[in-house]
């Protein structure tokens, strides 16, 4: 089973308003019935919900809402989305950071400016620091490497002193000494490092919970308390205290962070959650990722979408080559016709005719025709507006590891 990963307009869980395209090299924002919103004459516009950053060569960038509300102007080369109300900007390749209403909390002279949850690590004269969002200094611009999700007295900081990695505190102290060849931030208590060619997970002390893996595909997150590691073409799931909780042949990789995740044993399918509880039994041929509380599987060769307490909710009636999964209510489903598209009760509303589509809202969908993207009314049959060029991921959902 392969799913199309999300196209432009359609980060965040919220439904999308807005729509990038392109009207003679420039760029431009349009709604859902296809009328222009913002005019296009940008040379570049990104969406990080709930911004729009609009760019133009020489002008400036501008940030807009999600109401499309002028929040920040200036004379800069790009802006990013840094801590809450809070924007990355660079200008002839020095960055920093301001706030909405265009305070100075870090000037404009570093190399390089990365958020986390709280702060920013950042770069200059290729050395690292750590500052807050109140561009207060943290950790000071000493180390060839530093990285932490969110500043917090009780969170290690990974750190790179001398070609090696280790963990120092907010105090700028070593509390787990830079040995390692690879060092990752603490989630839950437990960090993944690198020693030599394999991984291991370490505890706040610095002690192996959990050794000699070949790489990960679960870690530790606000909804998820287990470790799942890939180890001799096996994949095992382990409690943060190092215990083996099973062993599975299979694994489907969680996009969604719902905490969930699709497990195979003896050529069945099912799913674990957060704990690594088996919540709904290895009786699939495959299954997918849930989205929007249902899962696609397969039995006996024939698809349907199953809710959290496996209970079918779409029959598994459908025999088509594959099915998506549900985004703003609706999925793809494909046949040898083409691309069509199923409600959240398995009723048709697009046939499988097109080449790609990708459902938006009401009778509105984002389709491909002649390798051009568009706002199209797949009930009208009407194309509303050509997009800007949107890069399509197709890969597996499903892991298995090959082993000779």
């Amino acid at each position: 089973l392969k799913l199309t990963l999300l196209l432009c307009g359609f980060t965040g869980l919220a439904q999308p308003k807005y729509f990038i395209f392109e009207e003679k090299g420039r760029l431009g924002l349009v709604d859902l019935q296809g009328k222009t919103v913002l005019a296009p004459t940008f040379n570049s516009i990104k969406e990080k919900q709930p911004y729009f950053f609009a760019c133009s060569k020489g002008k400036g960038c501008w940030v807009y809402n999600e109401n499309l509300q002028l929040v920040l102007k200036g004379a800069y080369n790009s802006i990013e989305l840094g801590c809450e109300g809070q924007f990355i900007v660079e200008k002839n390749g020095k960055y920093g950071v301001v706030s909405e209403k265009g305070a100075v909390i870090l000037p404009l002279k570093y190399s390089e400016i990365n958020s986390n949850k709280n702060g920013y690590t950042v770069t200059l004269n290729e050395k690292m620091g750590l500052f807050n969002s109140e561009g207060k200094e943290i950790i000071p611009i000493s180390y060839r490497w530093i990285y932490t999700d969110e500043i917090d007295d009780n969170i290690p900081i990974v750190a790179r002193l001398n070609g090696k990695e280790g963990y120092i505190n907010t105090k700028n102290e070593w509390v787990i000494p830079p040995t390692y060849r690879d060092a990752f931030a603490f989630r839950q208590g437990v960090a993944i490092v690198k020693k030599g060619r394999n991984y291991m997970c370490i505890n706040l002390k610095g002690e192996a919970v959990i050794q000699d893996f070949d790489n990960y595909v679960i870690e530790p997150s606000d909804n998820t308390y287990i470790v799942g590691v890939r180890k001799e073409c096996k994949y095992m799931v382990y409690d943060l205290n190092g215990n083996l909780l099973d062993t599975y042949d299979g694994f489907i990789n969680n996009w969604s962070g719902n905490g969930i995740f699709g497990v195979k044993k003896g050529g069945k399918w099912g799913y674990i959650d957060g704990y690594g509880k088996v919540i709904i039994p290895l009786e699939y041929e495959e299954v997918g990722n849930f989205s929007e509380g249902l899962a696609a599987v397969r039995k006996d060769g024939k698809w349907g979408y199953i809710n959290l307490k496996n209970e079918v909710v779409i029959p598994i009636e459908f025999t088509n080559k594959e099915v998506g999964y549900f985004k703003n209510g609706g999925a793809e489903y494909y046949t040898d016709r083409g691309a069509g598209l199923i409600n959240l009760k398995g009723e048709i509303i697009a046939e499988p005719k097109y080449n790609s589509i990708e459902y938006v809202r009401e009778n509105v969908a984002i389709v491909l025709f002649d390798d051009y993207y568009y706002l199209y009314d797949f009930v009208k049959e009407k194309k509303l507006k050509r997009l800007e060029e949107i890069r399509i991921e197709e890969a597996p959902i499903a892991d298995e590891p090959r082993c000779n």
